[in-house]
């Protein structure tokens, strides 16, 4: 720190600091002040850090959110096919019972048919 007014205009007064120790508290404030914007910097970037990370936050959390309301949709829909297909077997038991009243033992060959096919697939659902 060879260029030093501040420190030289002192020296050259009437004042009792020495030049000496003028500088070295100027090499010091420099420092300060150097450390001080340094942490300045630092704190900067980690606020950035910071921000960027509660974005990463907040988009993971929409997304949760967006999977959840799919999945309750998903699940509605499946409560719905559920009811509608327990619905489809009470029409199909109902159409055997009328089909054997109808037939009265001795039914055509193509309701022996269904009937056979609705008992394999009512024990596959087993």
């Amino acid at each position: 720190m060879n260029n030093t007014p501040e420190t030289d205009n002192l020296a050259r007064g009437n004042h009792v600091v020495p030049t000496e120790f003028a500088r070295d508290l100027e090499r010091e404030r420099d420092e300060a002040l150097r450390l001080h914007r340094d942490a300045l910097r630092e704190r900067e970037a980690a606020e950035k850090e910071a921000d960027d990370t509660l974005g990463r936050v907040h988009k993971a959390e929409r997304e949760r959110d967006e999977a959840r309301q799919q999945e309750q949709i998903h699940y509605d829909n499946f409560l719905t096919m559920q009811k509608e297909r327990d619905e489809w077997r009470e029409c199909a038991d109902m159409l055997v019972v009328a089909l054997k009243e109808l037939g009265g033992g001795d039914l055509p060959d193509y309701a022996e048919f269904v009937l056979s096919s609705y008992h394999k697939l009512k024990e596959a659902a087993k």
